[in-house]
This record gives C-alpha cells, sequence and structure tokens, in this order.
C-alpha cells in the first residue's frame, strides 16, 4: 500500500513512506493549507469493515488526542477515508529508540537519564488523565537530533497489534509486548504500574543494551524468568540496581507509586545532578511524594486481548500458578522434618542396643 501523493480529508497530502507495519503505513505528509508537516498513519483497508475494531480505534484516538505534553507526540486528526482509517499526528524528525540501541548497542548513563528523565513525566501526566499507555518500549519512544524525546502510540498499537495475530490466527491474551510485560501482563491486567515496570525494563536496556531477562532462550522461559526471577544488577551503580529492581518488582504494589516518583529517585542521582536538569514534577506531586501518599488509584480499565509479536508465542499460565514472590522466612518445613529423621534414627538405635543386651544376656 503506498498512497504517496494522495490527498486526506481535502487537507493533509501524503509526501513519503516514513515507516510500515504489518497492518498500518506511516508517511510523512503536510497540511495543505497549514503547510506544516504532519504524521499519517494509515491502517490497513481491510480494518474499515470491522465494526467493532473501527469503534475501538476511534475511542482510542479520541482518547489519547487529549494529551498535551511537550514529550508526547500530538495526536492531531483522525478518521475514515473511503475505507482507510487514518491518524494525523506531530511531526518528529528523529529516530526510535529501538534503531539508535541497535545502532549503538546501549547509551551512557547520562544519555540513558536525560531520556527518562523527559519520558516519566510524560508518562506521570498520561497517568494523571487516566490514560494507560500497555506498550511501552523503545520502538514507541522517538528521539530528535537535540536529544528531546517523545513518547508515543497510546493505545493504538495495542489495537492494531491485536488485529495482527487475529490474522496471523494465533492465540491471543496480554497486552504488551513480552520483554517489556510486567508479571500481571501475562494475566491480561495492565494498570500505571504496569507502565512503570516497562518503563524500568526499557531503561535497564538502555543502559546494558539488553532487556533484563533478554536471554531467555524461548517464551516459556522468558514468561518464567519474568514471573520468578531477580532482575540481574547492571554493574554500574548499586542505588541505580535499587532504583531499577524497584520500577520492575514482582508486586505491583512494591513498585514507584507513580511515574513522578520513579523520575524523582533517578533525579537524586549523582550523574543526574551534573546533568543540572530541573525536577520535572509538578509541585503538587513532589509534595505527594514526599509525604508517601498513595494517589488515587483510577478505576480498573477494561482489558484487552492483546496481540504478541510474531517471533514470540503467549502461553497461559495455570490459573493457579501463582506471579507473587512469597516473602522468605525462616524454613521450619525444613527445621521439623530433621528433627523427626533425627529421633527416628535414634529410636531405631535405641531399639538395636536394646535386643542386643537381651540377645546377649
Amino acid at each position: 500500500m503506498n498512497l504517496t501523493g494522495k490527498v486526506i480529508d481535502g487537507k493533509y497530502k501524503i509526501l513519503e513512506k516514513i515507516g510500515a507495519g504489518g497492518m498500518a503505513v506511516v508517511y510523512k505528509g503536510e497540511h495543505i493549507y497549514l503547510k506544516r508537516p504532519v504524521a499519517i498513519k494509515v491502517l490497513s483497508p481491510g480494518l474499515a469493515g470491522d465494526k467493532v475494531f473501527v469503534d475501538r480505534f476511534f475511542k482510542e484516538a479520541e482518547t489519547a488526542s487529549r494529551l498535551d505534553h511537550p514529550n508526547i507526540v500530538k495526536i492531531l486528526d483522525f478518521g475514515d477515508e473511503d475505507g482507510l482509517l487514518y491518524l494525523v499526528m506531530q511531526y518528529v524528525e528523529g529516530e526510535t529508540l529501538e534503531r539508535v540501541l541497535q545502532a549503538r548497542g546501549k547509551l551512557s548513563l547520562s544519555e540513558a537519564l536525560s531520556i527518562a528523565l523527559q519520558i516519566l513525566p510524560a508518562l506521570g501526566y498520561a497517568h494523571e488523565k487516566g490514560i494507560v499507555h500497555r506498550d511501552i518500549k523503545p520502538g514507541n519512544i522517538i528521539v530528535d537530533s537535540q536529544g528531546k524525546a517523545y513518547l508515543l502510540d497510546f493505545g493504538i498499537a495495542a489495537i492494531i497489534e491485536e488485529e495482527e495475530m487475529k490474522v496471523s490466527g494465533g492465540p491471543r491474551k496480554a497486552v504488551g509486548t513480552p520483554e517489556y510485560m510486567a508479571p500481571e501482563q501475562f494475566r491480561g491486567k495492565a494498570d500505571a504500574r504496569s507502565d512503570i515496570y516497562a518503563f524500568g525494563v526499557v531503561l535497564y536496556e538502555m543502559l546494558t543494551g539488553k532487556t533484563p531477562f533478554g536471554d531467555a532462550k524461548d517464551i516459556y522461559e522468558l514468561q518464567y524468568k519474568v514471573l520468578r526471577e531477580e532482575v540481574p544488577p547492571t554493574g554500574i551503580s548499586d542505588r541505580l540496581d535499587e532504583i531499577l529492581r524497584k520500577a520492575m518488582h514482582k508486586l505491583p504494589s512494591r513498585r514507584f507509586k507513580t511515574a513522578y516518583e520513579f523520575a524523582q529517585a533517578l533525579m537524586e542521582l549523582p550523574e543526574a545532578r551534573d546533568l543540572n536538569v530541573k525536577s520535572p514534577l509538578p509541585v503538587q506531586t513532589v509534595r505527594m511524594v514526599s509525604k508517601g501518599e498513595q494517589p488515587v488509584e483510577e478505576e480498573e480499565e477494561e482489558i484487552r486481548p492483546e496481540a504478541i509479536r510474531k517471533i514470540t508465542q503467549f502461553i497461559e499460565l495455570p490459573e493457579e500458578e501463582e506471579f507473587e514472590i512469597k516473602e522468605k522466612g525462616f524454613p521450619w518445613g525444613l527445621l521439623i522434618g530433621s528433627v523427626i529423621v533425627a529421633l527416628l534414627l535414634i529410636a531405631g538405635a535405641v531399639f538395636l542396643l536394646v535386643r542386643f543386651v537381651f540377645q546377649g544376656g
């Protein structure tokens, strides 16, 4: 599908193709009257015939269009043009963080912190508006030539990937991309704390060049590691590892309460202070975090099925399997068992001794 030269909705001219996925193509375009560059995401023609998908697409686009933050790619317009669903976004001249990492392997601590201290406040802002991203990953972060970072595709990427899985005929349940999914997302649940976990994975990847459990051989092992194993240390600093472990704690209640609080912890690192970055936190949020208050819980959002990348296969956990990590206590069971075995051995020895004495007599 190449729509170069086409005019959409009588005002958006498509100039060139700049990216593509299984169910969508992204073009650089121009607003004919304003002479302003825009990015236009055009979805596969077949999607317009699915009324349920169209309704969800419009709902997600309308919700995301309410976000107005300097580090979130702004949705300017959306609609249906002759059977083509389209999304018009702010045009950002830059590369996705995914491509940057592919080219460079990993980033310096100062570079990673600079990106984190831009994206986390944007994420916190969206959460305050009651909007959960559900698919935080390097491919949904753009960095321009000046080092400014932008978060994009709130909700939109998720429903597009679901359609890709429908076409491929594979199983679907969870929302997100496996390498960045929080434990609860493997249960089909996600909220703001799941986004915090996912960005913890992104930060870890920026610093080390790999995701925490990127050495998993397949989706089975990946899922087990996400649910059961501790996050490996980065080797950079103990304090940084402590922050990452908190962001990626298995239990949502043990993570940072807000993305702002996550950002504040990073701001206190010596390397962040050297960046001379102003605090990205709203005054009222700093006050809330300093008091240790629990932010108001948003009403749980409807959990929709979600596609997993074509290179992986989602394996649903048995219902009885729990992802919670139990606190380690004293091994009473082992102690009691050892005592019982010792008593049995003593009793056996006494019995043999008595028998020997009587037989000898």
